[in-house]
């Protein structure tokens, strides 16, 4: 089972071609049996990244990606790519994901010329975001997503330390009508690292309101929550990894997720990824505000459905605890 950076750079060129990639998903990588939409965008990114490496905008700084069909397992996919615009500072790129004579889904890319300075508001101004979660990671206990969700097949690869106030608060009534969560998620291998394609992975994963409202409220609660459209903003390069304030392979994740209505129970989800002083569990000594240093690398939304529960087992994706985990 691979783990996550090998399944990203695996990607390569498909000989004789310029311009389109080919990789796979590994059967771990998926909820229940369906390939996991933000592990498959990376696989998106990669390419495109790759691709763009040697010209003038290697830079990726946007895509949204329309998820048209479930991609398979182990089936060697292959990812076209074409220019739609070059201009002086930006290059708009399609890449469609074709797997069996099938486009799976197509996305829109932008990329940009190197960005060498990335500034920032004071922490003190009272106009910079800090980091929304409570706890710091070294102080936190890694458990495992599949302990609640049993369709996370690759929690062998990945833990997280959910935060505990907003996971208290996630069983309130909350008047304004969304569903807040957030946590620190780990890969677990050492020798892993955060990329800029391995953040559509963590854009991907949270806990949102299929989960978190009671059953009544959502129709029937969580039983398969398919992503239509997902869109991936980045706002900071990903440390380096001499960089001793954060870690390097940590991630905080932030996700607020509300208005729930019809059709088919569609309803929307915001996330913000942000950077980790430390592992989950280090017992490391924490700096004194460790929250100032911690910087957003990358929004993303989701527009996402609710299906039944009949098409939940069909896909083999069940939820043990119905409290927790959407992934």
């Amino acid at each position: 089972m691979p783990p996550l950076s090998e399944v990203l750079l695996n990607v390569a060129r498909k000989s004789g071609s310029e311009a389109v990639y080919t990789g796979r998903v590994g059967k771990d990588w998926t909820v229940g049996r369906i390939p996991h939409g933000g592990t498959v965008l990376g696989i998106v990114l990669q390419a495109a990244i790759v691709h763009q490496a040697n010209l003038e905008h290697p830079t990726p700084l946007h895509v949204t990606v329309h998820y048209l069909q479930p991609t398979k397992t182990l089936t060697e996919l292959e990812v076209e790519l074409k220019v739609l615009k070059r201009g002086k500072n930006f290059v708009n790129l399609i890449a469609d994901l074709v797997q069996e004579g099938t486009v799976r889904l197509t996305a829109h890319l932008i990329f940009a010329k190197p960005v060498l300075n990335y500034p920032r508001f004071s922490p003190s101004s009272g106009y910079a975001r800090r980091i929304p979660l409570s706890h710091h990671p070294a102080q936190s206990v890694a458990t495992d997503p599949a302990a609640v969700f049993s369709g996370f097949r690759f929690s062998e690869h990945v833990q997280w330390a959910q935060d505990p106030v907003l996971l208290a608060d996630a069983t309130r009534t909350r008047p304004n009508g969304v569903a807040i969560w957030g946590a620190w998620i780990e890969l677990r291998e050492s020798e892993e690292r955060i990329t800029p394609a391995s953040l559509a992975f963590f854009a991907d994963c949270f806990a949102n309101l299929s989960s978190m409202w009671p059953a009544d409220v959502t129709n029937g609660g969580s039983g398969w929550t398919p992503t239509l459209t997902l869109s991936l903003e980045y706002k900071h390069p990903v440390p380096p990894a001499s960089d001793t304030r954060y870690a390097t392979r940590t991630l905080g994740v932030y996700a607020v997720s509300g208005h729930l209505g019809a059709p088919q129970n569609r309803h929307n989800t915001f996330v913000e990824i942000w950077t980790a002083p430390s592992v989950i569990g280090s017992r490391t000594p924490i700096r004194d505000n460790w929250e100032e240093d911690q910087v957003c690398l990358a929004v993303a939304s989701q527009m996402q459905l609710l299906m039944n529960g009949k098409e939940a087992k069909r896909n083999d994706i069940h939820p043990r605890d119905p409290t927790v985990a959407k992934l």
